[in-house]
């Protein structure tokens, strides 16, 4: 292993004990549901830059599209946020 990937391994290990002493502090200050659902917001935030945007595609194809990388990554679970839609229009 070289010295790159022991450091990226040392900071998710400090970045997962700290979210330990967040959690611990934070449900002091507000209800549990709401401290996870603002830490869940703000992940998401983060994790935008990441998210590969293809135009034109529906929801269905996206749906599609995260179920091959899944199945191509050898994931056995991938979660689909619907965000409240009860169903999609196939138009």
């Amino acid at each position: 292993m070289t010295l790159p990937h022991l450091i990226l391994i040392l900071a998710i290990c400090l970045a997962w004990g700290f979210n330990f002493v967040v959690a611990k502090f934070g449900v002091v200050e507000v209800s549990p549901m709401m401290l996870t659902g603002s830490r869940f917001a703000l992940l998401s935030l983060a994790l935008i830059p990441f998210l590969k945007i293809v135009p034109g595609q529906t929801p269905t194809q996206i749906a599609e599209r995260a179920m091959t990388a899944g199945r191509l990554g050898g994931y056995d679970v991938v979660i689909l946020d619907t965000a409240g839609r009860l169903h999609v229009d196939e138009a």
